[in-house]
């Protein structure tokens, strides 16, 4: 993950965003334990509880 912000920093991007549902537990904690904070939707994925994002520096 620290490889793949690197890369999308370099490329532009300011910050990253990422979904879940709610039964991938290990998954959220894995974003969390990232930095990622959990927010308001940006999709309308069905099969998406849980929106992440975490800012690029």
């Amino acid at each position: 993950m620290k490889e793949l912000e690197r890369k999308s920093f370099e490329f532009g991007l300011h910050a990253l965003r990422l979904d879940t549902r709610t039964d991938l537990v290990e998954a959220r904690s894995l974003y969390a334990s990232l930095g990622y904070i959990e927010g308001e939707a940006h999709n309308t994925d069905p099969y998406a509880n849980h929106w992440f994002r975490k800012e690029l520096a």
